[in-house]
């Protein structure tokens, strides 16, 4: 073979290649021009989904068991009562996401709830009774989890509740 087969068939090999390559490289840049596309409306998309997730996060904690239903029920015993317990900055602590209520220290009354299985919110009253599910200074135990709570069927279960606890409110 003469040299300038050799070169001619390079170069014919080299047409062919830079070709293809360029080829390539054209189909590459519409793929990243198609993915920036769909980058920039995915970062849209992403954007929206976390306004909506803040703005959904706001709605639901505008509404809570405590403000709307404790506080209410706090305020009712303590007309009915005579009692001072507190209202302000109520808060639930704990795996059963307790609030404790506070007369000062004279009287304190413990909340929590649940939701039964058709979805009913359904408020609960510590008694002040203790079973013993789980060990001394365990997890349960810190939790409450030992602690007999009742359903809250009317404010007049919770005055008795608190008659029966502390007999200065007789």
């Amino acid at each position: 073979m003469t040299f300038d087969k050799i070169l001619n068939k390079y170069l014919s090999a080299k047409t062919s290649a830079d070709k293809e390559r360029d080829n390539l490289n054209s189909q590459a840049e519409r793929a990243k021009e198609e993915a920036l596309r769909n980058l920039s409306e995915a970062a849209k998309k992403m954007n929206e989904y976390h306004l909506l997730q803040k703005e959904s996060t706001q709605v639901s904690s505008s509404v809570s068991w405590i403000n709307n239903v404790v506080v209410p029920v706090v305020k009712e015993v303590n007309t009915r009562l005579g009692t001072h317990f507190e209202t302000n900055n109520l808060r639930s602590y704990g795996l059963r996401a307790e609030c404790p209520v506070f007369d000062g220290d004279k009287h304190s009354l413990v909340f929590t709830h649940h939701k039964r299985q058709d979805g009913q919110f359904v408020l609960m009253l510590d008694t002040n009774e203790k079973v013993q599910n789980f060990p001394s200074s365990s997890i349960g135990d810190d939790n409450g989890f030992n602690k007999v709570t009742t359903e809250v069927r009317s404010i007049e279960d919770i005055i008795e509740n608190l008659k029966g606890r502390f007999p200065d409110l007789n």
